[in-house]
């Protein structure tokens, strides 16, 4: 067999010198110029034909070594010996090598599979042991070859320990079948020998099923109550288990699977059978009906664990009397039906507010649960709030010490009270599960606290949206609280308070009617009649607008800092951060005015500092098409702006703002890693989203939609409108590592494309699947810094902190003596 040539060095060029010509004038100047610069230009010639020589030498000798790698596979599947002539290229032996071993590796993973597939399920034997017992015996002193040992080995081990994890799954999976049949075994054996069980004895069970599930209540409730229900056979069972699971609060928290319990234990009705029976019935109803009357002139149905006591009660004379059921009409006439829908739809909000459920999404939660709740949140939110509120004293302290006789929270009872309740519906957990709304009861109390003659009650009700205003998806949140009137009154009490207190806000809003119309007509049309507050009549308003837009723009571009991708103010500030600019400027004159001497004219410089710089924390940056940006109202709450303040995590990158921050010493800027390297990225990684395979476009004609508030990521979108859409089972063409086209069929499995899109991704883009199944690539401000440097750098500004608080400070010197009158202007003259 003729073999390949041996690869061949070559060494570098010689390099050329330029003649040198010595001599006097400015003739030989010139003729050694000439010459300097021809042998010059011939020995650069030179140096880069040897350059392409060489380059076209590496070319060969790499497709030499390709074909000696193919050989060695080939030789190796046709069970031929190797080559000695080809086992001198490592191209070859390496290939050789690491198919001997893999094949050797794989038979001996398909046989010790059948070894473990025999050892018992009862962990009586080590999967792991034997594995490497067996391993030993099959590769033994090996063969001799370093190379084909040590692959052979590392191939062998990596599949026995996947072999070995799943054998123990299947050993865990038997314990815990024989440890539910156990605690089984001894709920029935407790019923027998005791006559019944203890409320003591239902946690314990209870537990011991939630440990085996690790912490899954669901499936723990499952188990449960398939335990107790099998081990029920009399009356006397019935009654004890059922008082045990409503003083372990059991009942209340899953009324449904008491539900089921109750109507197994008591299936069997009778006839009343004594008068002592009757007389009993008939105190017990009189009882329930004026009980049930409180909470229904209250708008509510009697609450799940009130019912379930009087259910108990009169489970307790149908025993004892053998009445039946038919004797307590309450009981099947619906109520009893709609207490338990209405405690599992709290439930419901609770589960998603304590974690519960797999999302924090109530819509979703609703769907795993199989509660039908659609429009119905606003009628659960009543109950939901109250239990959620009790169940967190230590939040809300001041809502809890003023709840009313029937456990109902009290918004404004207080300053306190509003500002715990606006913080309670200013917390994204909270909007989520309440579905950024509130029954019409709640707003229709704030409503009428912002709007009535009361000042404390307005108070009251500003301190409250204030909160909920200041939060994250604020938008949303006081859309669900206010109608266009209400808002437009919050809206001119904001803008006041953002140069005075709250307070005093109110007090001249309610006070001057004038004034609050006109800022009213100023939010609705967002004009602003500036001669009159400037008090300069004679100024035209156009004049004012061109000067306001040149200074505030000017100053804007300042605090950005970002010259390069902002333009003008009016062409690259959204319509509301205009506005908004436009309405604080405005406030800031009125509050001057209110200060100011007669006759003297507001500062206008004064006014656009203050509109910029609250426009500036109130906004947040989005890139636009071409190398510009813009700014939009910022939806995060505050969220975003520091590196230990992130909005969201996803695959393990931390979500931000876009707003610059200053990590260990130097400025990071997340819209310049946008526009200047994300951006290009996913441009060079999808080729065809901006045109095809030919012509792939600009980098700088993707652009982003606003952010989404829960999320904290925005649409990636190119010219058009159109969005970077990725559907499972379709082909898309990738630029690979070493810059080469590709075609791949992203996987037509959901959580496989899912896993291939977020691997092939670059930084800072994540896929989000979307309506009919396909991905929407979203992006996310991130940082470039990595984790351990923010750490560091959040850990040194803590413990600088901590230092300076700890230091030593220099004790207070006192005189000696008083000093005197005299002495003390001696002192002030020095």
């Amino acid at each position: 067999m003729a073999t390949n040539p041996e690869a061949r060095i070559r060494t570098d060029q010689a390099q050329a010198v330029a003649a040198q010509v010595q001599g006097q004038g400015s003739a030989l100047n010139a003729i050694g110029g000439s010459l300097s610069s021809f042998f010059g230009t011939a020995a650069k010639t030179a140096e880069q034909i040897g350059d392409i020589e060489h380059r076209e030498e590496l070319v060969e000798i790499e497709r030499q070594n390709q074909a000696r790698q193919q050989q060695g596979l080939a030789d190796q599947a046709m069970g031929r010996e190797r080559d000695p002539e080809l086992s001198k290229f490592q191209a070859y032996k390496g290939a050789y090598d690491v198919a001997v071993a893999d094949t050797a590796a794989n038979k001996m993973a398909r046989d010790l599979a059948v070894k473990l597939r025999d050892l018992p399920n009862d962990g009586s034997v080590d999967p792991h042991a034997a594995a490497t017992e067996y391993l030993k015996q099959e590769i033994g002193p090996g063969t001799g070859d370093a190379a084909v040992d040590g692959r052979m080995v590392y191939s062998a081990k990596q599949k026995a320990d996947l072999l070995v994890a799943q054998k123990r799954e299947v050993i865990a999976q038997t314990a815990e079948a024989n440890i539910a049949e156990t605690i089984t075994n001894d709920v029935t054996g407790k019923m027998l020998s005791q006559k019944g069980v203890t409320s003591g004895q239902a946690e314990v069970w209870h537990k011991q099923f939630l440990d085996l599930t690790k912490g899954n209540v669901p499936a723990a409730d499952k188990m449960f109550e398939s335990a107790l229900g099998n081990a029920i056979q009399n009356d006397g069972h019935a009654m004890s288990t059922l008082a045990a699971l409503r003083e372990s609060g059991y009942a209340k928290r899953n009324p449904d699977s008491y539900l089921r319990l109750s109507e197994k234990a008591f299936h069997q009705t009778n006839k009343v059978k004594s008068f002592r029976a009757a007389e009993e019935v008939q105190t017990l109803n009189g009882e329930y009906t004026a009980t049930a009357a409180e909470y229904y002139n209250a708008g509510l149905p009697v609450p799940s664990q009130v019912f379930l006591e009087f259910m108990n009660r009169a489970k307790v004379i149908d025993s004892n009397h053998g009445v039946g059921q038919s004797a307590f009409p309450w009981m099947n006439g619906g109520a009893f039906r709609q207490s338990m829908q209405k405690q599992a739809a709290v439930n419901t909000i609770l589960n998603t507010l304590n974690g519960v459920q797999a999302t924090g999404d109530l819509r979703q939660s609703v769907n795993e649960t199989g509660t039908e709740l659609g429009s119905e949140i606003k009628k659960n939110y009543v109950a939901a709030s109250a239990q959620w509120i009790q169940q967190n004293s230590q939040r809300f302290p001041e809502l809890n010490r003023n709840l009313t006789g029937a456990g109902l929270p009290q918004p404004l009872a207080s300053v306190g009270t509003a500002k715990e309740y606006g913080r309670m519906l200013a917390s994204p957990k909270e909007q989520s599960a309440f579905a950024y709304t509130v029954d019409d009861t709640t707003k229709g109390i704030i409503s009428s606290g912002l709007m009535g003659s009361d000042v404390n009650e307005t108070i009251k009700a500003v301190t409250l949206l204030n909160e909920v205003a200041n939060g994250p998806n604020s938008d949303l949140m006081l859309k669900g609280l206010l109608g266009d009137k209400e808002q437009a009154r919050f809206d001119v009490i904001r803008r006041m308070a953002a140069t005075r207190d709250i307070e005093t806000a109110v007090r001249a809003t309610v006070s001057d009617k004038d004034v609050e119309a006109e800022m009213a007509r100023e939010q609705e049309s967002g004009t602003v009649n500036f001669p009159r507050l400037l008090k300069d009549p004679e100024r035209k308003q156009t004049d004012i607008d061109a000067d306001i837009q040149s200074r505030a723009g000017e100053r804007l571009k300042e605090r950005i800092g970002r010259d390069d991708w902002f333009g003008e103010l009016n062409s690259n500030i959204s319509g509301a951060a205009l506005k908004s600019l436009n309405l604080s400027i405005a406030d800031h004159l009125r509050e001057q005015s209110r200060t100011l001497k007669g006759g003297t004219k507001p500062d206008l410089n004064a006014a656009i500092d203050f509109a910029v710089k609250k426009t500036y924390q109130s906004f947040v940056p989005l890139p636009l098409q071409g190398n510009t940006m813009s700014l939009v109202r910022d939806p995060y709450g505050g969220l975003g702006r520091s590196p230990d303040k992130e909005i969201a995590t996803y695959n393990g990158t931390k979500v931000y703002s876009g707003a610059r921050m200053n990590i260990a010493g130097k400025e990071e800027d997340p819209l310049e890693t946008f526009m200047k390297i994300d951006r290009k990225a996913i441009h060079t990684l999808l080729p065809a989203f901006l045109g095809d395979r030919e012509d792939t476009g600009s980098a700088e004609s993707v652009y982003l939609l606003p952010p989404d508030a829960k999320s904290g990521l925005h649409p990636v979108m190119k010219p058009g409108g159109e969005p970077l859409i990725l559907a499972p089972g379709a082909k898309t063409t990738f630029r690979n590592a070493e810059g080469k086209l590709e075609d791949l069929e992203i996987p037509k499995d959901r959580k496989a494309a899912f896993e291939f899109l977020s691997a092939k991704l670059p930084k800072g883009f994540f896929p989000l699947e979307g309506a009919g199944g396909v991905f929407r690539v979203q992006y996310g401000y991130r940082l470039r810094t990595s984790g351990e440097e923010v750490l560091k750098t959040l850990s040194k500004g803590r413990d600088d902190t901590k230092a300076n608080i700890l230091s030593a400070t220099r004790p207070v010197q006192f005189e000696p003596t008083p000093i005197t009158r005299e002495r003390w202007r001696a002192l002030e003259k020095k």
